[in-house]
């Protein structure tokens, strides 16, 4: 991580002290955790200020996060949803969680982890391996983790938003790219665990990963035991393909 990285996470939990107080019961607990999502781009990348906290559990914490959690203006969520993605693909995925306020700060916290097309499903769960290859800072002597960032590009290059939506996944994606490197041999491991596939890998190719995603395996007819390695593509595939709807002006 980055000294400047470490420098936003530190200024960070210096001005949010009941949120500090939440990791640490999160830490005395064994939970495992990572902030994730638009949140973590902020600490790593600088690029943008998001507006809430995403956390990701694994599923099996989630009653231990819950009881956790600071009783006002909590809700929690057991539902599943749908959502377009921004190549037109449809989503389904069950939204386990919760949501509360603390420091004056919408805390989302994100237990579930797959998403499912109408012929694929993806893996985005925090798994024993993604916890192992988290980042960590420590802030006042409690240890604050941030998820991978692979994880977090593969996540958003699932879900591939844009703008129309108030989301920006090629933006952060890219400026994630820019400024952290995550090990190569994890990328190849994870993306294999995370499912990912040809339409994933080519939003990452826009996004100016190549250099990863023209050497991990890709799965062929979901089935782990047949990956192979991905050969490079045209990049104009993509756009002709439509990929780049989500690609954010200027």
């Amino acid at each position: 991580m980055s000294p400047i990285a470490v420098g936003r996470i530190l200024e960070w939990g210096y001005a949010h002290p009941r949120m500090q107080a939440f990791f640490v019961a999160l830490n005395r607990h064994a939970v495992p955790w990572a902030i994730y999502a638009g949140t973590s781009v902020t600490i790593l990348t600088g690029s943008r200020t998001a507006n809430d906290l995403d956390i990701i559990i694994p599923e099996y914490c989630l009653g231990t996060v819950t009881s956790l959690a600071p009783k006002s203006h909590k809700v929690v969520l057991l539902l599943t949803e749908k959502m377009v993605c921004g190549d037109g693909v449809a989503l389904r995925f069950p939204r386990r969680g919760l949501t509360f306020l603390l420091d004056g700060v919408l805390v989302e916290i994100i237990a579930s982890g797959t998403a499912r097309s109408r012929t694929h499903m993806y893996n985005c769960a925090l798994t024993p391996m993604a916890i192992v290859h988290r980042m960590v800072c420590t802030v006042s002597g409690t240890a604050v983790y941030i998820a991978n960032p692979f994880d977090v590009v593969a996540g958003k290059a699932i879900m591939q938003r844009n703008a129309t939506i108030g989301k920006f996944d090629f933006n952060d994606c890219k400026a994630i790219v820019q400024c952290c490197q995550p090990s190569g041999a994890y990328c190849q491991e994870r993306a294999l665990e995370m499912g990912l596939d040809e339409r994933v890998y080519d939003f990452m190719e826009l996004a100016g990963l190549s250099a990863f995603i023209n050497s991990v395996p890709t799965m062929v007819a979901d089935d782990p035991s047949k990956a192979v390695l991905r050969i490079k593509t045209d990049p104009l595939r993509s756009v002709r393909q439509g990929v780049c709807r989500a690609v954010e002006p200027g």
